[in-house]
């Protein structure tokens, strides 16, 4: 059988015990050094965040169980609790964001350091003290001044690397699915690789890394090559990793790489909770699910043939097929049956904090498009399941009473906050609604 994958050794005596980590505290002071020199100011920011994180592999954490904030009867604590990480890295370019989302639908809960680092920014507190040092910058102006004086920036991590920290032992501590997926460009720099039971790497040619960077994020040559420079080589990396994902071949060779090495992985755990739990909590999203280059995706293409004419909504672009392989593999895609010969097809995104529909298709072909409405009671499964703080969905307009009913008792409220995507969904014929499942600040406060 071929393998898909390239799988390193690594011998885990090496990182040290526990204890043995706890007392290096000198790493730290070296590590924030360096972290001086980094270029990319919010993952610097996230990982010298993460390397204060003190997390007890395959144990609970050093926060006593009596003094944890539950602050929602959706959080089931396991004691102790068993959780198998994997550090996920790779350089700019590489599609680390799309290894992500496919490990998403293999069952893992992922936490995004740029997402970490933004949401820290966002506290009401942090961006007090951050206005009182440095007056009114939004946070491209403040990079440019950090990253020309040191003092700034150790001034500006002062005040960012506590709030970062906790909130990453927030989303560890209250996570739901037992896997956990941390992904970092500057993981391997960073003591937060000794956190981490699996280390993934993603790699892609350059020819492909120039491309993404240029269509993706409209960057030209000299820009990709500045900060291509300023991450360490990827061959550095490729060899301290367990696995190796090629990314340059096509999506589906990419998810046929993800699969064997989740499998593996997840079968080391057969004797622990970690598969067995895993497996239990997944299972009620699992079977609406659409996962990459599945019998159903197969479905998907094949009637994207036969359907000239389909388009996505809200906004009425017609879909491509590779736009479909695109939409499959970046997004949780779940179906829901209309009929015997027909279904509707929702495409959630989801990040570390938020989860939303932003795009329906039930291949059905023809410019009119009948609003369609989710399940609310699988949107709150999403929800909990990846322990997200909130999930927005669109609803028609014309609602039943008693399913409007049904989704004021299950806690879904208007969504006030006008934006670009909910006018699209009006135009299209639908409202949209959203539910707050619990907010990191408030866990914070009470803890």
């Amino acid at each position: 059988m071929e393998r898909f994958y390239q799988k390193k050794g690594r011998n885990p005596t090496s990182w040290g015990s526990h204890a043995e980590r706890q007392n290096r505290t000198d790493d730290t002071a070296i590590f924030s050094r360096v972290l001086y020199q980094l270029s990319y100011l919010g993952l610097s920011f996230a990982i010298l965040t993460f390397s204060r994180v003190v997390v007890k592999k395959r144990d609970k954490f050093d926060i006593p169980h009596s003094e944890r904030y539950n602050e929602s009867e959706n959080i089931n604590y396991m004691e102790p609790k068993v959780y198998t990480i994997i550090g996920l890295t790779g350089n700019i370019g590489s599609g680390k964001s799309m290894v992500l989302q496919m490990l998403r639908h293999m069952g893992a809960y992922g936490i995004d350091a740029d997402e970490v680092t933004r949401k820290a920014h966002q506290q009401a507190e942090t961006a007090a003290a951050i206005r009182r040092q440095f007056g009114n910058l939004d946070r491209k102006a403040l990079a440019q001044v950090v990253f020309k004086d040191v003092k700034a920036l150790a001034d500006l991590e002062s005040i960012i690397h506590p709030a970062v920290t906790r909130i990453v032992q927030a989303l560890i501590e209250t996570a739901s699915l037992p896997v956990i997926v941390i992904e970092a460009i500057k993981l391997l720099e960073s003591d937060l690789v000794r956190m981490c039971d699996s280390i993934w790497v993603v790699d892609a040619d350059n020819t492909t890394v120039i491309e993404r960077l240029q269509k993706q994020r409209g960057m030209d040559e000299q820009a990709i090559s500045a900060r291509l420079a300023n991450q360490s080589p990827i061959m550095e990396k490729k060899k301290r990793a367990d696995v190796v994902i090629e990314n340059d071949a096509g999506r589906e060779r990419t998810w046929r790489q993800i699969q064997q090495a989740w499998n593996e992985l997840i079968n080391e755990q057969s004797k622990t909770s970690v598969k067995k739990t895993g497996k239990k909590l997944f299972a009620p999203l699992e079977k609406h699910i659409v996962k990459p280059f599945s019998s159903e995706h197969d479905r998907m293409r094949s009637m994207l043939d036969t359907r000239r004419e389909t388009k996505w909504v809200p906004n009425q672009r017609e879909i491509t097929p590779l736009e479909l392989d695109a939409w499959i593999c970046d997004r949780i895609v779940m179906q829901t049956p209309l009929n015997k010969e027909s279904r509707a097809y929702f495409g959630w995104k989801m990040s570390t904090f938020t989860g939303s529909i932003d795009a329906i298709n039930d291949f059905r072909g023809g410019a009119q498009h009948i609003p369609m409405q989710f399940d609310p009671e699988l949107a709150d499964a999403l929800g909990q399941t990846f322990r997200v703080e909130k999930i927005s969905l669109p609803v028609p307009e014309m609602l039943p009473e008693e399913y409007e009913k049904t989704l004021e008792e299950a806690g879904f409220k208007p969504e006030t906050e006008a934006t670009c995507t909910s006018a699209q969904w009006r135009k299209a014929g639908y409202n949209v609604i959203n539910k707050q499942f619990w907010n990191i600040d408030a866990y914070l406060k009470g803890k």
